[in-house]
């Protein structure tokens, strides 16, 4: 079972961005985010919702990344 929630180097490798791309978009709100332990975390859901949202509610598939 996947985690709900991904680090910036999921994100990214999901993506196809670097994981400095993602770390922006956590500081500046475009995905949101939280820090746990010095670490960002993206929940799932909220990834994929945010993508929905800035494509205008496409279709968007569900993200596999990681084991």
């Amino acid at each position: 079972m996947a985690s709900e929630y991904l680090t910036p180097e999921e994100v990214a490798t999901a993506l196809k961005v670097s994981s400095n791309t993602v770390r922006l978009w956590c500081r500046s709100g475009k995905i949101p985010a939280f820090r746990f332990g010095g670490v960002w975390r993206v929940h799932r859901a909220a990834m994929e919702q945010a993508i929905r949202n800035q494509i205008g509610e496409a279709l968007v598939e569900p993200i596999e990344v990681g084991s």
